[in-house]
């Protein structure tokens, strides 16, 4: 599934209570996103949204994978997939990026779960 919304339209804010609604089910979130600033953002975003604590995992950031809500830069990810355990929901922030081989690895080790993908611009036709 695919939620479009222009800069500034409050995509953040959609998928963190999305991740709320699954939290309050017992069902465990992955954010992924590709800078820092939209990891940290995401995380902020999450732990305001649902009042839990959130996972991040990235370079320079203590590992937490018992933690139900994550956000991870897809590159410290990719070198870690096999030590988070199952994840029911994954959000792609700036999905247009999906397509990239790091992504492509990442959502498909994570295949089980239903997928979220959230951008401005998910075309970029010429």
């Amino acid at each position: 599934m695919l939620a479009q919304l222009p800069t500034g339209g409050g995509k953040t804010h959609v998928f963190s209570h999305v991740a709320h609604d699954f939290s309050q089910q017992g069902a465990r979130t992955l954010v992924l996103a590709h800078r820092e600033e939209l990891v940290t953002q995401a995380a902020a975003k999450l732990q305001q949204a649902t009042g839990e604590a959130v996972g991040i995992i990235k370079a320079g950031y203590p590992f937490e994978p018992e933690k139900q809500l994550q956000v991870a830069s897809v590159r410290s990810l990719i070198n870690r997939l096999d030590q988070t355990g199952p994840f029911d929901l994954v959000v792609t922030d700036e999905a247009h990026h999906a397509t990239a081989a790091s992504y492509q690895n990442i959502l498909s080790h994570y295949n089980q779960a239903l997928q979220l993908g959230v951008t401005a611009t998910p075309c970029r036709c010429g």
